[in-house]
């Protein structure tokens, strides 16, 4: 019986975890779409970088802070890859993509385009010659 137990809190366990990933994929799959239809691009300024160690690598985050069109700040984190952590400094300009029907959306720029890219090019290869 305790086995019985064990394996169905095991399972909830896995179930809670992966509607957890698929509802922050979905709702990043939603922001993406968001900043692809009426993105605008402005400078945001790095107010925190920070960096975690784990016996699985490293990793590393740059929290920003933008002014959106109605003067309001909006903060936001992201993860640092390639050369966007020697690149950006505390205090320092970056440049963010953000939604002027939901100013809290937004994106470094550095994440963005190349995504935006892929996407163009997935589109692209599906519209292909017939």
């Amino acid at each position: 019986m305790t086995l019985l137990w064990f394996f169905l809190a095991t399972v909830l366990f896995f179930a809670v975890v992966f509607s957890r990933l698929l509802h922050t994929a979905v709702r990043w799959g939603r922001e993406f779409k968001e900043l692809e239809a009426s993105g605008v691009e402005t400078t945001g300024v790095v107010t925190r970088k920070v960096q975690y160690n784990s016996r699985g690598g490293r990793s590393r985050y740059i929290r920003y802070e933008y002014r959106d069109q109605f003067g309001q700040t909006q903060s936001r984190k992201t993860v640092a890859i390639g050369d966007a952590w020697d690149t950006h400094h505390e205090g320092g300009p970056i440049a963010i993509i953000y939604s002027p029907r939901n100013p809290r959306v937004s994106a470094a720029k550095f994440l963005y385009d190349p995504m935006a890219q892929a996407a163009k090019e997935k589109q692209a290869k599906r519209s292909g010659p017939v």
